[in-house]
């Protein structure tokens, strides 16, 4: 998970180098990707507070997740109907999930 979050900043600073810094905060405090964004740098904090500090299994599994998620719709909100696509897969989950839980 540490190998991951490293990763993860370096994603994040990829971006910082191709858009610049006041652009790349401009699209974190957006309001649609504000949460996401907000989620995304607690579950970053949040797993290395569970690796480093803390020490435990648990909280760097929920927090490594929480911070794939994250990472994974901010990514594709840069793509034209990214967002509106992932709604729709979530969506198409949870029907899933549902009629699955129903059997």
């Amino acid at each position: 998970a540490l190998l991951f979050t490293s990763g993860s900043i370096l994603v994040m600073s990829s971006f910082v180098i191709l858009t610049g810094a006041r652009p790349l905060l401009a699209q974190l405090i957006r309001r649609e990707k504000l949460p996401f964004s907000g989620l995304y740098i607690i579950s970053l904090l949040g797993t290395l507070w569970a690796i480093l500090i803390k020490h435990s299994t648990m909280w760097t599994i929920i927090f490594a997740i929480i911070q794939a998620i994250s990472l994974f719709y901010f990514l594709c909100s840069f793509f034209p109907g990214g967002v509106q696509a992932l709604s729709m897969l979530g969506r198409a989950g949870g029907r899933s999930a549902r009629a699955l839980l129903a059997v």
